[in-house]
């Protein structure tokens, strides 16, 4: 296993499992989006995976990885009336910083923008 995707794991493992844990514990919504977060996570992965295998990354996992992000924004703005709204448009809005796998020079500040935003 490439030693990139290794720590990618080790990210994931790290800190979306205690996302994803402490979603699920609080259930409802919450964890519905969160179920979307891990899939966006997934397809990124896969992404990174073709990238590291020296060939062109899969065409699907770019347009998969919109549209999981795009499903994570609308769920937020269809929830704006839950008590979750708050986390649920914070997490909407810092999504599209999984979009710094494309971004060739400064990824950091695209990501530093991103979690601004949020």
């Amino acid at each position: 296993e490439h030693p990139m995707i290794s720590a990618y794991n080790q990210l994931l493992s790290r800190h979306l499992g205690s996302y994803l844990r402490n979603s699920a514990a609080l259930g409802s919504v919450v964890q519905s989006q969160a179920v979307m977060v891990e899939s966006l996570f997934s397809s990124q992965r896969q992404f990174l995976m073709s990238s590291c295998s020296g060939g062109l990354p899969s065409a699907g996992s770019g347009p998969s990885q919109a549209e999981t992000i795009r499903r994570i924004q609308k769920f937020a703005r269809q929830n704006a009336n839950s008590p979750y709204s708050p986390h649920l448009s914070y997490i909407s809005s810092t999504a599209p910083a999984v979009g710094w796998v494309v971004i060739q020079h400064t990824p950091a500040r695209f990501i530093e923008a991103k979690y601004q935003a949020g």
